[in-house]
């Protein structure tokens, strides 16, 4: 009897830091040595903390230990030989570029080769290194959202490709919603002017402080991020709400930060391509206020399974809406929720989605 040939794929990545995509990419990986038909292989340019999660996590990782540097098309040139090579000595089918970079860097190392390619875009798409990538073929452009895709496949390119809509995988948290008379609000994630954290405020200066408290988790790293949260910090002292809005500071135990939090409050009215923290929390089972601007709740009906903004005073309703919403609506609420987006996020359903993407070439 002729055994079946292992389809294998190669998931390049040029970080080695666990960012977004990285992890992204990571969960694919071993997602599919739990549920999948294709063989998962790691490539980084150098060694970090995505190579050694990704070990102990039993996915094979290969480190090329190659610099490389947009300006200077000689290292570009060497990393794609070292690619090649790796590529072809280890009978690789299919190659899943995480981003316009590598994609790029696989488009030179694949060049007179079989090799499938696939590039999937986590955002923000239309930057010089997708342009520059969009000369080569992909066989496929996956993308983490609706609104991304729509803007990626605007991007001009020099071939015809097919572009679909896979999400990440996102991890689900066993939580159980409290009921409690004081609302505790928790904003998680960068603190930044575009994050609109100053909005919320505002809204919640016109709201009893006795009903919520807003915790906000999260730094700011560069000058103009502490600028703001300077401003922030200055701005609740305006309002007397030192009691009901506390800065937490960074916290890393997600678990740890929805044991205090009743509902996830996401005010940025800027698009984001995905919004992990948005999945997350919903798929977890927390009621989640935040604006229509974000490729998470793009599957989401509005007042059944989250409450969504646009504005200032569109966020004042949502808040408003929650604090007199009935404990058995917030559950109903959530439960809707969860019943999406295990469909949609889970790491079964997504790597089904993803093989078939692949066998589809």
């Amino acid at each position: 009897m002729t055994k079946t040939p292992l389809k294998k794929v190669a998931y390049f990545s040029l970080n080695s830091f666990l960012g977004g995509a990285e992890t992204a990419t990571l969960n694919y990986c071993s997602s599919h040595l739990k549920f999948g038909q294709w063989i998962p292989i790691l490539i980084l340019l150098n060694e970090g903390e995505l190579a050694i999660k990704a070990r102990s996590l039993g996915v094979e990782t290969y480190v090329l230990n190659s610099q490389v540097k947009f300006r200077n098309p000689f290292s570009l040139i060497r990393c794609a030989k070292k690619l090649k090579s790796y590529l072809s000595k280890n009978n690789i089918q299919m190659i899943h570029s995480s981003m316009g970079y590598a994609q790029l860097i696989s488009s030179l190392a694949t060049l007179g080769t079989d090799i499938k390619k696939v590039w999937y875009q986590h955002g923000p798409v239309g930057t010089i290194f997708d342009r520059c990538a969009s000369l080569f073929k992909s066989d496929y452009t996956l993308y983490n959202s609706l609104y991304l895709k729509e803007k990626g496949d605007k991007v001009p390119a020099t071939f015809s490709h097919r572009s679909k809509v896979v999400p990440p995988i996102v991890e689900e948290i066993d939580l159980k919603l409290k009921n409690s008379d004081v609302i505790r609000f928790s904003h998680i994630g960068r603190i930044a002017p575009f994050k609109n954290l100053d909005m919320t405020i505002r809204v919640l200066a016109k709201i009893k402080p006795s009903q919520f408290i807003f915790n906000i988790f999260g730094d700011a790293h560069s000058a103009l991020e502490k600028e703001y949260l300077e401003y922030l910090k200055e701005l609740v002292k305006e309002f007397n709400l030192e009691d009901s809005i506390v800065f937490k500071g960074f916290e890393s135990n997600l678990e740890h930060i929805y044991q205090q939090t009743d509902c996830v409050l996401h005010s940025s009215l800027v698009y984001e391509p995905f919004g992990l923290t948005i999945a997350e929390a919903l798929v977890s089972g927390l009621p989640v206020i935040c604006s229509r601007n974000s490729g998470a709740v793009e599957e989401f009906q509005n007042n059944r399974e989250c409450l969504t903004h646009q504005n200032e005073k569109e966020l004042e309703h949502c808040i408003r809406e929650l604090l007199e919403m009935s404990f058995e609506k917030r559950l109903d609420m959530v439960e809707r929720a969860k019943e999406k987006s295990r469909r949609l996020f889970s790491s079964k359903n997504v790597i089904n989605n993803l093989e078939d993407c692949y066998n589809e070439i």
